[in-house]
């Protein structure tokens, strides 16, 4: 008999074994392509467009940003609900409800996804199931004005997972255990107004954490304690998120123009300002030395100088750009809102090195969202409630 149970017992054990061994490896993926939201990927681009592959819809709105791991394409709604779904098919495969608006795009690492709520929560989820395995709550989500349209999207790196909240602070989490490592107060100069949010979603380079607030400055934070190594002041709300590449940090604001400013030191390299005095809203791509950033009233994308901000061509959108540009094999992909056409949305394409459009899929609501390319398939979302795949 004991010997029965001690073979039944390795049998189990190498079951298991063979099971993991089988198993295909736990993907990680983050808002815009890596910790320095480059926005960059390396994969076949869709120069032409042929059809909608697959459109699933949610249960509202859509301004979140999809993320594909693990076979699956994860985002978040204005329904509160965070949504996985089978990216050869567009099928549903599970969905996680929270108290409120989920605007921020969600991160997986090891297995585990994790976002942010307007309810005020940062969530772990299993990210192959969707169960819960715990929530951080911050003091509060919020917005600043209609025009604040986004939470922070959080950046896991070193075991940690650090994100902006409404009630003015940057957080960074245990991500095994949910527990707080520490946290920064952004504001501190200025403690009578309403308490301006950290909507832009922090990146992450050799141990320093690059996030933006809308109090008008961008900071500089040691990963391991939170403490400042630098900060800089633009004097209106930082809505951009950072990218970093080349030694530089970028980002845009409401003081229109756009930030280059060294890493190390956060001192200014250069700035681009708006001719039209348009807000920057939009966080910067980058792709062999060129800098792809859109813009809100000046109706604008922008190719870039990235080592100078000199401008190398531009192109003119039907509307507001609040989404983020990707690139893929010398392509462009970017949304607008608003538009002046008479429809509501776009997702284009163009080349990146001239400016030409290649192609054009019409949204009949505003494309927010940042795309996701792969294997010659664009993903993004649109506030009709829909998460798209064009091939």
């Amino acid at each position: 008999m004991v010997n029965l149970r001690i073979r039944l017992f390795f049998s189990t054990l190498c079951s298991a074994l063979i099971l993991v061994a089988c198993s295909p490896p736990l993907q990680s993926a983050t808002f815009r392509g890596d910790l320095q939201h480059t926005g960059l990927y390396a994969t076949a681009p869709l120069t032409s467009f042929h059809s909608v592959k697959w459109q699933f819809k949610a249960g509202g709105g859509v301004r979140s940003s999809p993320v594909l791991a693990n076979g699956l394409v994860y985002f978040g709604s204005d329904d509160g609900t965070l949504y996985a779904v089978d990216q050869a098919n567009g099928e549903l495969d599970w969905q996680f409800k929270t108290g409120k608006k989920i605007t921020a795009t969600p991160a997986t690492e090891k297995g585990v996804l994790y976002f942010v709520s307007g309810d005020g929560n940062l969530y772990a989820l299993n990210a192959l199931d969707g169960h819960k395995k715990w929530a951080f709550a911050t003091g509060g989500e919020g917005t600043w004005d209609v025009w604040d349209l986004y939470q922070s999207s959080p950046a896991v790196s070193g075991g940690k997972v650090y994100f902006g909240s409404g009630d003015s602070y940057v957080y960074a989490v245990d991500a095994l255990n949910g527990k707080l490592v520490w946290r920064y107060k952004t504001n501190e100069e200025n403690q009578t107004r309403t308490l301006p949010p950290v909507h832009s979603s922090p990146a992450v380079l050799d141990g320093v954490v690059y996030v933006g607030g809308y109090c008008g400055d961008f900071y500089a934070l040691d990963a391991a304690s939170g403490k400042l190594v630098w900060k800089y002041a633009t004097g209106m709300p930082v809505q951009s998120s950072p990218m970093i590449s080349g030694g530089l940090v970028y980002f845009g604001g409401r003081d229109a123009a756009l930030h280059a400013l060294d890493v190390k030191s956060g001192v200014e390299k250069w700035q681009y300002e708006s001719p039209e005095s348009s807000w920057m809203p939009s966080s910067p791509a980058i792709w062999n030395g060129t800098l792809y950033v859109g813009s809100s009233d000046a109706l604008t994308l922008y190719a870039m100088n990235a080592q100078t901000g000199e401008v190398k061509w531009k192109v003119t959108t039907y509307g507001r750009s609040f989404s983020s540009p990707a690139v893929a094999g010398g392509v462009v992909y970017y949304g607008d809102a608003s538009g002046l056409d008479g429809k509501v949305g776009h997702l284009f394409a163009v080349d990146a090195l001239t400016g030409k459009q290649l192609w054009t899929f019409d949204v009949p609501a505003d494309v927010l969202s940042s795309p996701v390319v792969q294997n010659g398939v664009v993903y993004f979302t649109s506030t009709d409630g829909s998460l798209y795949a064009l091939w």
